[in-house]
């Protein structure tokens, strides 16, 4: 697996990188996002098929007191989960919402002068808050998964229940949450071509910096030992 990865999609990642690096170096408008998040996705779904196989492998060999304490683990999880998502007020759940957005950009461009910490507040607070849906979405992913534990089926059924719970989402996903986060999504490439359209000289360096590290620490890769 490692060296398939190395060889097959280590360069992809490069020349994804650097090709960012080169549209931040001027300017990212709303169509480099989606192509960005297009591919992004492509690559997680291509290495998540190359690795299922392996994954059902290990999964077969799991003991049915190990699938149940997968499923504790599940429920001990979920709870923590809710007890988060639902501390505080509205109001304050929304501010940890446009905290972490601006902790994330920050950490690429530095830090954001007042009228662009404005924008990404009045943007974040414009989405929905989906942490109900995604909860559902989680449990029945889970559901799924453990309902497919227990039934041991052979290699290449487990094969294609993991690709249909893990890769083929939109095969039962809930058409109206899948409907929330096309648009989720859409807001936020609205949000961060918006937000480049402000950035200072400073911040796009650290910027086109920061992806062309990336991008230099992936060719290592490629060739290191």
């Amino acid at each position: 697996f490692m060296a398939w990865h190395r060889a097959s999609e280590l360069p992809d990642y490069e020349k994804l990188l650097q090709d960012t690096a080169a549209r931040a170096a001027t300017r990212l408008a709303e169509d480099d996002l989606r192509r960005l998040y297009r591919e992004m996705r492509a690559l997680y779904h291509r290495l998540l098929r190359k690795a299922i196989p392996d994954i059902a492998d290990f999964l077969l060999q799991l003991h049915p007191e190990q699938v149940t304490h997968l499923e504790r683990k599940y429920a001990e999880d979920n709870a923590r989960v809710m007890k988060e998502s639902i501390k505080g007020t509205p109001r304050e759940r929304l501010e940890a919402r446009q905290k972490r957005f601006l902790e994330q950009f920050e950490g690429w461009t530095g830090r954001l002068a007042a009228p662009q910490r404005d924008l990404v507040r009045a943007r974040v607070a414009a989405m929905p808050d989906l942490a109900d849906d995604w909860m559902g979405d989680r449990r029945f992913r889970q559901s799924e998964t453990l309902a497919l534990l227990r039934a041991k089926p052979p290699r290449e059924a487990m094969i294609a229940g993991l690709t249909r719970i893990l890769v083929d989402t939109d095969s039962w996903r809930r058409p109206e949450y899948a409907a929330k986060l096309r648009a989720r999504d859409e807001q936020v490439f609205a949000l961060i071509a918006a937000l480049d359209a402000t950035l200072t000289a400073e911040q796009r360096a650290k910027l086109h910096r920061r992806l062309s590290n990336y991008a230099a620490d992936v060719a290592y890769l490629m060739v290191a030992n």
